[in-house]
């Protein structure tokens, strides 16, 4: 297979944003990319300096949600590493997908799917005790908040391009990234990454058999901030119990998540406009544990951490994603962006925080092809030819 220059440079910038938890086993490696992270988000600023670049509203969006989240951790006394990673970082790798994709869409869309299937082949080869003492992706629920993101990535990449040599080597890639992470997933019986898959099938069925383009996308994202809320709230729906003891075999407790709900909700509600900073509230965990800066609440844990700002910030990253799906029945990619956004966040309603690297990729591109998905064989690159949608 050839590797264009373009496509090892995209490499280059791209891969310090995703540290896998397993290369912080070794110091050498951890330290690597840590130096390796700060060198791309140099040549990523500079870049998009030097360019005569106008944001997406998506990323325009993240980048003032990340910066808000930085300034508050900071003034409220919080400043590390993982600060800047999760912060400025996620902000500067949004800046160079949706800049790329502007550029040169199929390189990008191709480098994406390229590390991909590199991390999903090394979790497979040097994990779980082979090399790496952990499995790469990290503890068997990061498959919910970094498989899941990809497989479903890998899946609009296969829904967009469509035709000739691109659609089969997306689909190579896609091939061995869902089944590898298939296999872990039900391996390690993780609930909520089995539960979203099957969420994003069905919708994904539904939304491409019963033709609701009526319906604006946005008002799925509404209504799924309120069932979130509503679950958060009204614990004890007879179907919630069904679900979690008869389906998925979990106490109703969901191992402790009714009571840090409890707790998140009382924690947001002594600082509801701003809250607390990045990681900087420990919510209680009763009987399970001391505390937790994890609410396993998506919409909770930006409510605690960054109050009702955050939360709308979020939200509208959300709505703008899907606001060009203006008619997505029967159609492939769109389907599956609708299908994929909601499972996702369905998923996450019970589940440790969204992997923002993960989740904000996924959010660029949905904007980026539900605005020009319907065109984007007709102009895909011949060549060194830049995939420059007019």
């Amino acid at each position: 297979m050839k590797i264009s220059k373009k496509l090892l440079i995209n490499l280059f910038l791209l891969i310090p944003f995703f540290k896998l938890p397993g290369f912080s086993e070794y110091r050498v490696i951890s330290s690597l990319f840590d130096m390796w992270f700060v060198l791309s988000c140099v040549c990523i600023v500079l870049k998009v300096a030097c360019y005569r670049y106008r944001p997406s509203v998506v990323t325009t969006i993240v980048i003032v949600r990340e910066a808000y989240m930085f300034l508050l951790t900071v003034y409220k006394g919080g400043f590390s590493p993982p600060l800047i990673r999760n912060t400025l970082g996620a902000a500067i790798v949004c800046l160079l997908v949706d800049y790329q994709l502007n550029k040169n869409a199929k390189s990008m869309c191709r480098t994406i799917a390229l590390m991909f299937t590199i991390y999903t082949v090394l979790n497979l080869l040097a994990g779980n005790g082979m090399v790496f003492n952990t499995y790469l992706f990290g503890q068997r629920t990061n498959f919910t908040i970094i498989s899941f993101p990809m497989m479903l990535i890998m899946v609009i990449f296969v829904a967009a391009y469509t035709k000739g040599q691109d659609r089969r080597r997306f689909q190579r890639y896609a091939s061995l990234v869902i089944l590898i992470n298939s296999f872990f997933i039900l391996k390690e019986s993780v609930s909520t990454a089995i539960l979203g898959m099957v969420i994003f099938l069905v919708l994904y069925a539904v939304f491409y058999r019963i033709k609701f383009d009526k319906i604006p996308a946005t008002v799925y994202v509404i209504i799924l901030v309120i069932y979130n809320f509503a679950i958060v709230f009204l614990q004890n729906f007879d179907y919630m119990k069904f679900i979690f003891e008869n389906l998925l075999g979990e106490s109703m407790t969901m191992t402790g998540r009714l009571v840090i709900w409890n707790n998140a909700i009382l924690t947001f509600l002594q600082k509801p406009l701003f809250g607390y900073g990045y990681a900087m509230a420990n919510v209680s965990r009763g009987q399970y544990a001391t505390s937790t800066s994890y609410v396993h609440n998506d919409f909770l844990q930006h409510c605690v951490e960054g109050g009702i700002v955050d939360l709308a910030l979020f939200v509208l990253i959300l709505v703008f994603a899907v606001r060009f799906f203006k008619k997505y029945s029967s159609s492939k990619l769109k389907c599956a962006m609708l299908a994929g956004i909601l499972g996702l966040e369905i998923t996450m309603v019970s589940e440790v925080p969204s992997s923002l690297n993960y989740f904000f990729v996924l959010m660029v591109l949905s904007e980026y092809f539900s605005w020009h998905g319907d065109h984007i064989d007709k102009y895909i690159e011949k060549g060194d030819q830049k995939c420059q949608i007019e």
